[in-house]
């Protein structure tokens, strides 16, 4: 684990040959700093990153040297870049099909198919094709809208995809359906990219929720209609609630306390 404290101090007590930069592992880096110390410009170089390593934020550079943008430590991001690269290729180049195949759900109820879609994304997921675990999930979303758990696992995997605004949204929608597990948000390794993003700290004072810019539609229903709705979408909101009990999302008091509001 690189620590950036002592980076600045390499940089700014070791300036020359670039010691800073082999610290880090950045070998490329390293030689171009030890040939420009020959010119006198490798120096100033040095107390330059001295200064930025000092100030940086903790979170970004972990992000950036110690590999904490993902959940596996032993992650390599160029390695995983090179593997989607080459998924990439498999896709376009191999009709046979080289790459792992999910299998499709052969069930019809959508509930069951919705199930088989969340765990493709999850094997997909811990094998670090994110891409291709988007892709199931957002199949689950599209047959439970109102999944919690589903919004929440594509905000993870957009994030370390580096695609803010989809992880933004699919956020906001676990938030808006039931998740109020805000410390773990706040410290799940894949949303580090999120949280370094200059819009979050406004994102996390609304609630984690998106601010709306379009007003509602007016539905003018008579009294009898409206009470057949609202009936409706209580129960609606409880079968939900009940599932995120059963998925372990909710506890057993939190359950109760949403229940208590509804009600």
């Amino acid at each position: 684990m690189k620590n950036k404290y002592v980076t600045a101090f390499l940089a700014f007590f070791f300036p020359v040959f670039g010691i800073h930069r082999f610290y880090l592992e950045e070998r490329g880096n390293g030689i171009a700093y030890f040939l420009l110390t020959f010119v006198g410009v490798g120096v100033i170089l040095s107390y330059i990153d001295a200064v930025l390593f000092l100030f940086m934020d903790p979170e970004k550079f972990d992000y950036r040297y110690n590999n904490k943008g993902v959940e596996r430590k032993d992650f390599d991001r160029k390695a995983y870049k090179e593997y989607n690269r080459r998924q990439s290729s498999y896709r376009q180049s191999d009709p046979r099909g080289t790459r792992r195949v999910v299998r499709k759900p052969r069930t019809t109820s959508s509930n069951s198919r919705a199930q088989a879609f969340i765990k493709a994304g999850k094997d997909n997921y811990a094998e670090f094709d994110y891409f291709e675990a988007i892709s199931q999930w957002q199949k689950a979303i599209n047959l439970e809208p109102r999944n919690a758990a589903v919004h929440y696992n594509l905000a993870c995997a957009y994030s370390l995809t580096e695609q803010a605004e989809e992880s933004f949204f699919h956020l906001s929608e676990a938030v808006k359906y039931g998740f109020n597990n805000f410390e773990k948000l706040n410290n799940q390794d894949a949303l580090a990219f999120l949280r370094i993003q200059s819009g979050f700290e406004d994102f996390a004072a609304n609630g984690y929720l998106l601010k709306s810019t379009k007003p509602s539609p007016k539905i003018d229903l008579d009294k009898k209609e409206k009470d057949n709705l609202l009936t409706k979408d209580i129960l609606e909101q409880l079968k939900e609630l009940g599932a995120l009990r059963d998925q372990g999302i909710l506890t057993e008091e939190e359950f109760a306390a949403q229940k208590k509001k509804l009600i």
